[in-house]
């Protein structure tokens, strides 16, 4: 096998459960399985009928991959609907969540930079209002 890559599978890696109580929604971490440096990545699994956090970042902007669709993200106030394998940029500063209107569960991959946080930590994320 050639070196200076790495390989993971959004969908079979463990997901770990949301800290909120209320949510059903389960994150994997991968920039730290990938050996990421310049960016963060993470898996998202969504629940029927769940949606993220409305939130938004100082100086990080997001890629939002939507795995399974069609997907939903409100993006400053408005809503986006993403097809399937459909992606988002999302700049830094703009409030924005992921919603699950469907009846089964759907999988997102979210890309950040430049990379601020960590697994424990997601940094500069503030939650904002709606």
């Amino acid at each position: 096998m050639a070196e200076g890559y790495d390989t993971a599978d959004v969908v079979t890696i463990t997901h770990e459960e949301d800290p909120n109580p209320n949510s059903a929604t389960r994150f994997a971490f991968l920039t730290d399985v990938l050996n990421c440096e310049e960016v963060r990545i993470n898996s998202c699994t969504i629940a029927p009928g769940e949606k993220g956090p409305y939130h938004k970042h100082e100086t990080q902007e997001e890629l939002y991959v939507a795995l399974d669709g069609p997907g939903q993200l409100v993006v400053d106030g408005e809503e986006v609907e993403i097809p399937e394998n459909g992606v988002v940029r999302v700049p830094a500063e703009t409030p924005r969540r992921f919603d699950n209107r469907s009846n089964t569960e759907q999988h997102w991959l979210m890309i950040g930079a430049p990379p601020v946080g960590s697994d424990d930590n997601m940094g500069e994320a503030v939650l904002v209002e709606e």
